[in-house]
């Protein structure tokens, strides 16, 4: 029977559930698990899923997000891969699929993408940009102690969840010492995302590649499932001018809730600021119950605000672009979780 590649609709939105969840493996509860997709993948303000379907079957799939950038000081759309996946049996298909996204308008740029698309990046016209990292910090003690016996290899860490929760590595208190002079830091509601401020404080020279976080995206994350657990935006300022932005989200795991903070953005890329703006968010997954907390940061001087802060670096993943006959622009990239299923998918596991 001949495989038919399409876009996902009404017709075969099932099928490429069947087979999404197979890839994924997830044992998630019914509700939730329906809930998480509809709202995962029939509600996303910007993305297109392509299939290739034979007969009712769904043999592989390839999923994007097509999100503004800012590369090279302008602003472009950008196609984000990822879930990647066909039947061991089909490999074939893969190809095909990554071909359809080289014939796209535009540019594509990919994290951790799996190693068989790695092997044949340079094929596409893919080039590596950079690593980007991902770092965590512990703010429990039974936290350290799971990840102590994990290092150990002594179980999965799970065990330490029996031990007492309010051990903390520091005091809450410690961590408003960062606060900038003349600092403020407010909560705001999604839908008060403030895009068109942002767009005129944020210097567009400062990062070779930043995604342009819109208050559509925002909103469409912080109506997720209250199983992927609260969503908080933040917003920075000294003497009431905008200076940073984060999103940053409590999840489940196997050792208590874990932070994580999606998306940080500052307006240039400052030492002090950043400290502050990531030190925020861990005293307030502090007050919320959080045991640690966990970012993704390719840019050098985020990397050493998180490094004074005593993060530790916990994995690091390349940077993939195609940017087609738009040059490759040098200096400082700031990828985040914000990119793709990174920001989404719970991870339900215990760091």
């Amino acid at each position: 029977m001949s495989i038919e590649y399409t876009k996902v609709d009404a017709t075969t939105r099932q099928a490429f559930y069947d087979t999404l969840l197979t890839f994924w493996g997830r044992n998630w509860q019914s509700e939730f698990q329906q809930d998480f997709l509809d709202w995962r993948y029939g509600r996303r303000p910007d993305g297109e899923t392509l299939i290739a379907m034979q007969g009712s079957t769904c043999m592989g799939l390839i999923d994007t997000f097509i999100r503004p950038y800012i590369v090279g000081g302008q602003q472009v759309l950008v196609r984000e891969p990822c879930d990647w996946y066909c039947v061991p049996t089909s490999r074939g298909i893969g190809m095909r699929l990554l071909r359809w996204l080289a014939t796209q308008d535009e540019l594509l740029v990919g994290v951790g993408l799996p190693a068989g698309a790695l092997a044949i990046a340079p094929r596409m016209k893919w080039k590596h940009m950079l690593d980007t990292n991902d770092y965590a910090i512990p703010i429990t003690l039974r936290r350290v102690a799971a990840a102590l016996l994990r290092k150990s290899r002594i179980g999965d860490g799970s065990v330490t969840k029996y031990l007492p929760r309010r051990l903390h590595v520091r005091p809450a208190s410690s961590w408003a010492r960062h606060t900038e002079t003349d600092g403020e830091v407010s909560e705001i509601a999604a839908d008060k995302w403030p895009e068109e401020e942002w767009s005129g404080v944020q210097d567009l020279e400062a990062y070779a590649l930043t995604p342009v976080c819109t208050r559509s995206y925002v909103q469409w994350l912080a109506s997720g499932p209250a199983g992927l657990g609260k969503v908080t935006c933040l917003e920075f300022r000294v003497k009431q001018v905008l200076v940073g932005l984060t999103i940053c989200r409590i999840e489940a795991s196997k050792v208590g809730r874990k932070a994580r903070l999606i998306h940080l953005q500052a307006a240039r890329p400052n030492l002090n600021t950043l400290a502050w703006m990531i030190a925020e968010n861990v005293r307030r997954a502090t007050h919320d119950e959080a045991e640690s907390l966990h970012c993704r940061s390719s840019c050098p001087t985020t990397n050493a605000a998180l490094v004074s802060l005593g993060f530790h670096r916990t994995a690091t993943w390349p940077v993939m672009a195609a940017f087609k006959d738009l040059p490759t622009p040098s200096g400082p990239v700031n990828m985040t979780f914000l990119r793709g299923d990174d920001a989404m998918i719970p991870s339900l596991i215990g760091e």
